[in-house]
């Protein structure tokens, strides 16, 4: 036996690059056996240490679980077979048997009866649907399959072998490009695969996959060196590591296990990182030996790919095979438990005392779920935080950080970070946020800000390498101390402004159960799967938006005075309360309106800088609801119908308008009045023409604020 192993490995040495078609179909049943001698053979001892750079993944408690489908396809009653397959372990313990013994009883067709009813059921059970199922399925039996020993179950067995070479096909068929080794139920593989990937692959025999590890018993001598002198098992282990791009023309590195994406522009980077891998057979000149690099080059079968992308996913990867995805899944998976410690810590005590407000807590939590459940969508939304320090602003960073992986996440102080000449750091992140962001910073990268949160695709400039573009899914966060760390206007749908409560500020005891339960791979796994599973199909990131106090303030101070004279002018009317109210159109002289304005701005809003040509401008942009004339040698502007303003004010520019923001009390009644000194000096209204005299009575009628 041990010459036999010897044999194996020297021919998986020899070997040239390894192919899927040398497993040829057994006569007997539908799994796929190696063709003279390979890595299948082996004891799986000796087959993990030779294939630790691989990986293993295997159908879970496969036959049983498609014997369980056919029968639930057939509608036939399979109560006991249905418990075993969803609590397998704890049945296993209860029947004192281990999976292979419960598995060989499944085999045989003269079961003998044991004292332990719950396995009579089920062995009964089984033999019955079996004998339906051999009749329903008999076409699918081999010739050469049945034993003379238990024929109705190896006829049974070859059926299960059918379908069980179907879905490992379908798997197959998907990851070609990267199957090394067919291994009955499961195989093995170049690269990593995504677990829920495969799962939806075969969900509709409901088996799941597990990506098992290669435990071994062997060990590396690091005093020997390792013998790299055959081209495939080094190019294997090169496209594990490194994948070459035609546009943007580079490398780019990948590990999967420190959860790092590197950029090599060029081949010399190359060479110097692998300079060591060894001199190998030029093909062009069989007498020469070239580096492993430029031996690669000429490799025609190299794995290139036209070019890469960053398109995050929760469940099965989007990109075709030709792009390079550098998303590498999220940090955590859902874990099946039903523990309620994460509701407890993370919502009742955390989200719960630094907002308050309930309203605010659920878009938080939907916003996150979001982010797990649909990753590749743009929200479009940043959420603001304003809070002194230390009452929780930066741990829901952490936080997430420790949920979806640190390497989507990108922290800086201020904007400026992000939106510099190079911006290569930014181009695989979920989630960005600005610290420590001021007023100032929040006024100069006003547009950066409005403009990226629309966008779909980031465009990345990279040092020495052609500038490319990759989606853009950030969750933007900025925190500030400041009281307007951004400009916001009273029409906007791209913020959410929550001031953070003080509840959590120096509390020793909380702060350390937080951060040490959002290192705990356990308790965020269970957090990750309250988010994959919390329902937010009615959630809309900006339209769900629920309006905060601070966003009435900072909506409230981007008002323009001359429309918040206006309004305060027309809520007198009392159009919220009789919506059928019609009055006769209003006329304000231009001296009126602009020294209302420039009283508002100058004593209300304290802005340095306000004109009556700032008035002008802001009016003529409602001249579809204003009209500007001479009335009697006066600049009149005239409300043509002040309804259809007062509602157009009210859902537009003072759509988040609060009275509260702003201190009117410092203001006489004559600095807001709508008579005009031309109006008091006027010769009497019997003078003049009747149409002037109806004007001139408008205007006197009409009374201060």
């Amino acid at each position: 036996m041990y010459y036999t192993y010897i044999e194996i490995l020297n021919k998986i040495h020899d070997e040239v690059e390894p192919i899927y078609k040398k497993y040829n179909q057994s006569y007997t049943c539908y799994r796929k056996y190696v063709k003279n001698k390979g890595v299948q053979q082996l004891p799986c001892d000796i087959r993990n240490f030779v294939c630790c750079d691989l990986y293993d993944y295997d159908m879970v408690n496969c036959h049983p679980t498609i014997f369980y489908a056919l029968c639930k396809k057939e509608k036939l009653s399979s109560p006991c077979l249905g418990n075993y397959i969803k609590n397998r372990d704890m049945f296993l313990v209860e029947i004192n048997k281990t999976k292979l013994e419960l598995l060989q009883l499944f085999n045989i067709d003269n079961y003998k009866p044991t004292e332990n009813y719950q396995l009579n059921h089920l062995i009964n059970e089984v033999s019955l649907n079996k004998k339906i199922l051999i009749n329903k399925y008999n076409n699918l039996i081999l010739p050469n399959n049945t034993t003379s020993k238990n024929p109705t179950s190896s006829k049974m067995c070859c059926i299960l072998m059918y379908f069980e070479n179907m879905l490992l096909e379908r798997v197959i068929e998907k990851y070609k490009t990267i199957v090394s080794i067919p291994m009955y139920d499961g195989l093995m593989t170049t690269e990593m695969i995504n677990i829920e990937d495969l799962n939806n692959l075969t969900k509709d025999f409901g088996i799941v996959w597990k990506n098992k590890p290669l435990l071994t018993s062997f060990e590396f001598d690091e005093s020997v060196p390792l013998i790299q002198d055959n081209y495939y098992i080094t190019k294997k282990r090169f496209e594990k590591e490194l994948k070459f791009i035609d546009f943007p023309q580079c490398y780019k590195y990948i590990n999967y296990e420190k959860n790092i994406v590197q950029t090599y522009p060029h081949k010399t980077n190359i060479e110097i990182a692998y300079k060591n891998w060894g001199l190998f057979v030029d093909p062009d000149s069989p007498l020469q030996k070239i580096s492993f690099l430029d031996r690669y080059i000429k490799d025609p079968n190299r794995k290139n790919y036209n070019t890469f992308d960053f398109v995050p996913y929760l469940k099965e990867n989007p990109c075709s095979n030709d792009i390079f995805n550098t998303f590498m899944g999220f940090y955590n998976k859902p874990l099946d438990d039903p523990n309620k410690d994460f509701k407890k810590w993370f919502i009742d005590d955390y989200l719960n005392k630094i907002f308050i407000n309930s309203t605010i807590v659920d878009y938080i939590l939907n916003f996150i779920a979001h982010l797990v459940q649909y990753p590749n969508i743009n929200p479009a939304v940043a959420i603001v935080l304003k809070s002194y320090e230390g009452c929780g602003k930066d741990s829901l960073i952490c936080f997430l950080e420790s949920l979806i992986g640190a390497m989507y996440i990108e922290k800086a102080k201020g904007c400026e970070h992000f939106f510099g000449q190079y911006n290569s750091h930014v181009a695989n992140k979920l989630v960005v946020c600005c610290n420590e962001t001021s007023g100032t910073e929040g006024s100069k990268y006003e547009n950066e800000l409005k403009e990226q949160l629309t966008k779909d695709t980031l465009n990345i400039r990279e040092k020495f390498v052609s500038s490319y573009t990759v989606g853009y899914y950030w969750r933007v966060f900025i925190f500030s101390n400041s009281d307007v760390p951004i400009q916001y206007s009273p029409t906007d749908r791209r913020y959410l402004v929550v001031k953070l409560s003080e509840n959590l500020m120096g509390n020793t005891v909380f702060w350390n159960n937080f951060y040490k339960n959002i290192k705990d791979k356990t308790m965020m796994s269970r957090a990750f799967k309250y988010f994959m599973e919390k329902d937010i199909k009615d959630f809309h990131p900006r339209n769900s938006i629920p309006c905060t106090n601070e966003m009435k303030e900072l909506a409230t101070l981007r008002i323009n005075p001359v429309f918040i004279y206006l309004y305060k002018l027309l809520q007198k009317y009392n159009f919220d309360e009789n919506n059928e109210k019609q009055i006769d159109p209003i006329n304000i002289s231009s001296s009126i309106i602009n020294k209302a304005g420039k009283n508002i701005a100058t004593y209300i809003m304290d802005l340095q800088y306000y004109s009556k040509k700032t008035t002008g401008i802001m009016l003529s942009k409602k001249n579809d609801y204003i009209t500007r004339k001479q009335i009697c040698g006066i600049q009149t502007y005239t409300i043509n119908d002040p309804k259809s303003l007062f509602d157009h004010l009210k859902r537009l520019d003072c759509k988040n308008y609060d009275e509260n923001q702003l201190d009117f009390s410092i203001l006489t009644e004559d600095m807001l009045s709508l008579k005009t000194e031309e109006t008091e000096n006027k010769n009497d209204p019997s003078d003049d023409d009747d149409e002037c005299v109806d004007e001139k009575k408008s205007q006197a009628s009409t009374t201060s604020l």
